[in-house]
């Protein structure tokens, strides 16, 4: 397309900071994405473009799946929001797989929008255009895989000589030159842990003996801030404790969906280096943690067959856990816990959970086609569906009327009035306005259909729960029975502190699938 297009309505500017930007802002070149928006400001402003909305991307992903604002950015195109996209290249939109480039250029072509950068006009209507951004991007995806292979290469070459290119192991320092040290706080407790194992202790019980000792986890241990058992296994089956750098254990595969799918690789193929850094523990000590370890999985084998009809379900009242199945060799009747270390809920019988579980679905099954005989829920639910029908109106009403305003925003930025600052403050302003008013539209959409559904979903649930109580206690396949309680509950909450008196019961939240 020859020339600039002028007195475009309804314009989006799109921004994206690459992997180029950072190393140019590294060199003192200044801040990317606020050059870029102004330039692109002044072209709006120069061609008297009505911006109504700035998508703003800082992240350094190839694939359009794994950046959510182009994602936005392209639904929006394809509902016909704009008449162009200012971005400063074509390939800052996307430089992925074909798959995504096929992606952007139908998504363009067939909602007729323009793509405008500072230096062309690109119509994907015209076939020349269409060709030459093709073309384009093609080169840019060149680059792109050539920097990318450039950075593998340079990770395996720093593996190869020892150095740690990934995550820093708890226990261990990162010097200057990227070898490990150990750190002198947390490797002795990597010592620990190691012999703990290889005096026997489990897994559980290490992570309980330093909870109790007050020692924090490593960085990203849950949402517990707690030692986990399968932080305390990973430790135990890192080879880095050794001294060694292994590299390469796993390779990404892309899927046509342009994600990534992670696939084990064998031994024979890691980077492995000894001797790349002070070892934690020797290879002695590392032998007893493992030996010990494998008798003990030897000695816990399980059968993994089903034998809990509640598994999934039971939630612990307190910290919200599942709560699991133990045998009790002492007792007739098994036993339901939470394993949460410190926990303050108090154990139950596993037969009498489930009993009062039943008993409770029976309990609704002849209560709710009761309430529902009732006008008092029905005309309820009428009125509740007619208020939020007058809510979805009036928000309506409103954002019309702050389109119309953000429509005099261009008029102002024309006549000198507002300055590009001014402007972006006022547009921004009565877009976060608009972001809330659809926000709320959507939200007030969603539970007038929400009510809608949770009356089909109920009228379907009805009949469930009744067949539920009746098929239950029919079989005797636990993974049948688990199959028919997680047919019409999402969890179940279970209640029995510590502070309530032993002779008092525990008491259930049910959950429906409503």
């Amino acid at each position: 397309m020859s020339g600039f297009p002028t007195d475009l309505q309804h314009v989006a500017i799109y921004l994206r900071k690459s992997r180029a930007d950072l190393e140019a802002e590294a060199r003192g070149e200044g801040e990317t994405l606020s050059r870029h928006r102004r330039a692109l400001l002044e072209m709006a402003k120069k061609y008297k473009y009505n911006i109504r909305e700035m998508y703003e991307e800082v992240v350094n992903a190839e694939f359009i799946s794994q950046r959510p604002v182009v994602q936005r950015l392209l639904q929006d195109v394809q509902d016909g929001k704009y008449e162009a996209v200012l971005t400063m290249d074509i390939d800052r939109l996307g430089r992925g797989n074909q798959i995504d480039q096929g992606i952007i250029a139908t998504t363009f072509k067939y909602s007729e929008t323009l793509i405008i950068t500072p230096r062309k006009v690109y119509d994907l209507q015209d076939e020349l255009d269409e060709e030459w951004s093709e073309f384009e991007q093609f080169i840019a995806r060149r680059e792109y895989k050539i920097i990318a292979r450039r950075l593998a290469q340079g990770r395996r070459m720093a593996a190869k000589e020892g150095k740690n290119v990934g995550r820093i192991p708890y226990g261990y320092q990162r010097g200057d030159d990227l070898h490990l040290i150990p750190d002198p706080e947390t490797a002795p407790i990597v010592r620990q842990i190691f012999e703990l194992r290889a005096q026997g202790m489990g897994r559980y019980g290490i992570a309980h003996w330093l909870d109790d000792r007050h020692i924090a986890p490593p960085a990203g241990s849950g949402i517990r801030k707690a030692w986990e058992s399968v932080t305390v296994r990973d430790i135990i089956n890192n080879e880095t404790y050794l001294g060694r750098i292994i590299f390469g254990q796993v390779k990404y595969v892309k899927t046509p969906t342009g994600d990534k799918r992670k696939v084990n690789l064998p031994r024979e193929r890691w980077i492995i280096v000894e001797n790349a850094h002070p070892p934690i523990i020797d290879q002695e000590l590392w032998d007893r943690a493992h030996a010990m370890q494998d008798a003990m999985s030897a000695h816990n084998a399980k059968d993994y067959k089903l034998k809990n009809a509640l598994a999934g379900l039971i939630r612990c009242g307190n910290c919200g856990k599942i709560m699991v199945r133990r045998n009790h060799q002492n007792r007739s009747k098994n036993m339901l816990l939470c394993n949460t270390h410190r926990c303050n809920t108090r154990i139950g019988r596993y037969e009498d959970v489930e009993a009062l579980v039943l008993e409770q679905l029976a309990a609704l099954s002849r209560a709710l086609p009761q309430q529902d005989q009732k006008n008092d829920r029905k005309s309820t639910q009428q009125d509740e569906a007619a208020l939020l029908q007058r809510r979805i109106k009036g928000i309506t009403e409103e954002i019309a009327n702050l389109e119309k305003q953000r429509e005099s925003l261009h008029d102002f930025l024309e006549r000198g009035i507002y300055s590009i600052e001014v402007f972006m403050e006022r547009s921004k302003n009565i877009g976060d306005r608009l972001d809330t008013a659809n926000k709320e539209l959507a939200e007030a959409q969603a539970e007038l259909d929400g009510q809608e559904q949770a009356r089909i979903q109920r009228d379907k649930l009805l009949p469930a729960i009744a067949n539920v109580v009746k098929q239950y206690n029919k079989t005797k396949d636990i993974e049948a029975k688990n199959k028919l309680l997680k047919s019409v509950l999402r969890e179940v909450r279970y209640y029995r502190p510590k502070e309530w008196p032993l002779e008092k019961s525990f008491e259930l939240e049910l959950f429906l699938r409503i």
